[in-house]
C-alpha cells in the first residue's frame, strides 16, 4: 500500500510541475462548470457551458459512469479526473474558463482535481470548494489563501450568502482572474452559476436513477 501511495504522490508532483500561473488574455464570455454526484460505485457527471452575457446554458453534457477508485480526499484526480475528461471530450471544448468542483493548487502536493484537469486539457481552470483539505497548512490574510508562502487561492463570499467558498488556481489563471470570473458568475447562490447548474443536473440524474 505504501508503494501504491508513493506512486500516486509522484504522479501528482509531476502534474504540479506543469502548472502555468498566467493571466487570461481574452475576454471571458463563456464559463463551464463540471460536477459529479455519486451513489455507491455509480457517478453522475454533468458539464454545463454558460453564456455570461445572456445568462443561459448553451451546452449540456451528462453521463453516468461506473467508478472503481475509492474516495481519498487528496487523490480525487484519480477517482474523478477520468470522468471530467470524458465529459470534456464529448463537449465542444471551447469554454473560456472551467470551474471544477474541487481544489486546484490548494492541495498538499499542489495537484487538486482542477489542476489535474487544467494541465491535461490545457484549459484555464479554477477549483471551487466549500472547505479546505483537512490538515492543509494554509494561511489566510484578508481574502487571500497562502500555502507555503505562495498566493494560491481566495476566500469568496457570494452576494446574499453567508457561507464562503475557497477558490484556487487550477491552471493558466491568476488570483485576479479568479475574482473576476467568480464575480461574473455570482447570481446570489452558494455556488457560481455554471457550477450550481451542473450540480443540480448531476443530482437530478442521481435521483432519476432510483425511480
Amino acid at each position: 500500500m505504501k508503494e501504491y501511495f508513493a506512486k500516486a504522490h509522484s504522479i501528482q508532483k509531476q502534474i504540479a510541475k506543469l502548472v502555468e500561473i498566467t493571466p487570461i488574455e481574452k475576454n471571458v464570455t463563456t464559463v463551464v462548470g463540471i460536477d459529479v454526484s455519486y451513489r455507491g460505485n455509480l457517478a453522475f457527471g454533468c458539464l454545463v457551458k454558460w453564456d455570461v452575457k445572456k445568462e443561459k446554458v448553451i451546452e449540456l453534457v451528462k453521463r453516468k459512469f461506473e467508478v472503481k477508485f475509492p474516495y481519498i480526499s487528496t487523490l480525487l484526480m484519480f477517482r474523478e479526473g477520468p470522468i471530467l475528461l470524458k465529459l470534456y471530450r464529448e463537449s465542444d471544448r471551447d469554454g473560456d474558463v472551467y470551474l471544477i468542483n474541487g481544489h486546484g493548487l490548494l492541495h498538499p502536493r499542489y495537484a487538486g482535481l482542477a489542476t489535474f484537469f487544467g494541465v491535461i486539457t490545457g484549459e484555464h481552470t479554477i477549483g471551487v470548494a466549500k472547505r479546505l483539505i483537512r490538515g492543509l497548512q494554509a494561511k489566510i490574510v484578508g481574502d487571500v489563501v497562502y500555502l507555503n508562502e505562495r498566493e494560491l487561492g481566495v476566500i469568496y463570499r457570494p452576494r446574499s450568502v453567508k457561507r464562503h467558498l475557497y477558490a484556487s488556481i487550477g491552471n493558466k489563471v491568476t488570483i485576479g482572474d479568479i475574482r473576476r470570473v467568480l464575480r461574473k458568475c455570482d447570481r446570489g447562490f452558494k455556488l457560481p452559476e455554471p457550477l450550481r447548474l451542473a450540480h443540480i443536473e448531476s443530482r437530478r440524474m442521481l435521483k432519476n436513477e432510483n425511480l
